[in-house]
């Protein structure tokens, strides 16, 4: 109910670049003057509008650079807590938002949650999921491990947006949540691999959302 699953294309094939494009709701390449003046930055436009605004990530500060931190209230980044992203991966996002799910239920809120996973090395992104992780084995074929590995942290990838989909839907306000990836990946079509070269396979993504607690 209330769902949708569809195909997009992303900004750019860089995840600082993708970022800035999307937040700055702009696509010409020379508009770098529009994306520094921030005039229709989507978190200062949130943040005008009432809207307590947050940043939590799983990445590093510079990929953080276009996020307006003049308007965001909660800002939060790997370094706030490097050893345990180390340790765990993209799950220290849901310890991030357990501790702030009473702030999330006070007045209106626009929240940006940046995962890392699924982004090579791959078996470093799940390593401590204990879930099935280990359906596709890995092996000494360089070409296997690659696949069999992105596979694995597709498993834990699915796990991370359930539990993502499954907090807010249980947070008792009504909310809209979508979920969108920066880039794609290309994973040996034409044989190319990862995500720095300009190509359809990496231009693709998926496009979820949903609305929970209305109608």
């Amino acid at each position: 109910k209330n769902f949708i699953a569809k195909e997009a294309i992303s900004s750019s094939i860089l995840t600082k670049n993708s970022l800035a494009l999307f937040l700055n709701s702009t696509y010409e390449h020379d508009n770098i003057n529009h994306i520094t003046m921030q005039k229709t930055h989507l978190v200062k436009l949130a943040k005008e509008n009432g809207f307590n605004t947050f940043y939590i990530s799983n990445q590093t500060e510079v990929e953080a650079a276009f996020f307006a931190p003049n308007y965001i209230d909660t800002l939060k980044t790997k370094e706030d807590y490097f050893l345990r992203s180390e340790k765990i991966g993209d799950l220290v996002l849901l310890e991030e938002i357990e501790k702030h799910k009473q702030d999330f239920t006070k007045g209106k809120n626009f929240i940006i949650i940046h995962q890392r996973n699924p982004h090579s090395p791959y078996e470093q992104g799940y390593k401590a999921y204990k879930g099935d992780i280990d359906l596709f084995p890995l092996s000494d074929d360089v070409y296997k491990y690659r696949i069999n590995s992105y596979d694995n942290a597709m498993i834990f990838n699915d796990y991370i947006i359930h539990s993502l989909f499954d907090f807010f839907k249980n947070l008792g306000p009504k909310t809209y949540i979508m979920f969108v990836p920066d880039h794609g990946e290309a994973l040996g079509e034409n044989g190319k691999w990862g995500h720095a070269i300009l190509d359809f396979n990496v231009a693709k993504i998926p496009f979820y959302a949903s609305l929970y607690n209305g109608d």
